[in-house]
């Protein structure tokens, strides 16, 4: 295992590094994505249904982050953000006016 200059190797559990492994969120019963702003619709969407969109993929790679620590071998999965995009502008119809600079995640 190479890592890049600087990095240490550090092991991840479930929920991170080991440090905080012990913290269980507990996620919201029915999770939700909110979208509002400037769009004409905002909308709420079921996480479920974010998750059900076609495109899964899943991959192994590593994660070095910026605090210099490196996770190697993780797995990931998810749908690509373009899949996303695409269902959530169809359903939001962004504002004609919205700038880049205007998007807000909260």
């Amino acid at each position: 295992m190479t890592l890049p200059a600087g990095q240490t190797a550090a092991e991840l559990r479930r929920f991170g590094l080991p440090q905080f492994a012990r913290v269980r969120p507990q996620p919201a019963e029915r999770p939700v994505v909110w979208v509002s702003g400037v769009v004409r619709r905002p909308a709420q969407l079921d996480l479920a249904e974010l998750l059900a969109l076609p495109g899964r993929r899943d991959l192994t790679a590593d994660l070095h982050c910026v605090t210099t620590w490196s996770a190697t071998g993780l797995r990931w999965g998810g749908v690509p953000f373009r899949t996303v995009h695409e269902l959530l502008a169809a359903r939001v119809q962004p504002h004609a006016a919205l700038r880049v600079g205007d998007v807000a995640v909260t």
